[in-house]
């Protein structure tokens, strides 16, 4: 009796998200702007945050025209879905109902978000992708109270390098 066992082994390839252009991680600052973008005041002026982590992803619908932005509790607690043009790596939000997906009851307005590939540079002076946009948020007391209109939110992509933190 003789017993041949043959087997095949074939490497599946992995792939990333439809919105893995866009996705990341980021260290990022926020000042208040004016309604045209002009620094009112900076990060250590308003909140004293300085950098902090700030997280893009893929949605559950996988798409690359959407994906959720999040800054992990740092800054206003918020996590909303905003619309992607995977193309030119714009984004925003396209809602005026409550879309804080972390559940207050608040409407996040996001504009003129981009990731420009290589557009930043990390601590360690190698280029890194860099992000922006502007945010309000609609239970926000201060802008009225110290003149100014929105945030804005920039920064460089996580490079994972003890250096860059």
């Amino acid at each position: 009796l003789t017993m041949t066992l043959a087997t095949s082994c074939e490497k599946e390839e992995v792939g990333g998200t439809e919105a893995e252009a866009t996705a990341g991680q980021w260290y990022v600052t926020v000042d208040a702007v004016d309604e045209s973008g002009n620094l009112v005041y900076g990060d250590a002026d308003l909140f004293g945050l300085g950098r902090s982590l700030l997280v893009t992803a893929n949605t559950s619908a996988n798409k690359a025209t959407e994906m959720i932005v999040d800054d992990l509790q740092n800054f206003w607690g918020y996590r909303v879905k905003v619309t992607v043009d995977p193309v030119n790596l714009t984004f925003s939000t396209n809602t005026t109902e409550n879309n804080n997906l972390n559940g207050d009851e608040i409407n996040v307005t996001i504009t003129g978000g981009r990731i420009v590939k290589d557009g930043g540079v990390q601590n360690n002076g190698s280029k890194a992708d860099y992000i922006e946009f502007y945010v309000s948020f609609s239970d926000d007391p201060y802008p009225a109270a110290y003149g100014y209109a929105k945030y804005h939110v920039y920064g460089v992509r996580y490079s994972g390098l003890v250096e860059n933190d």
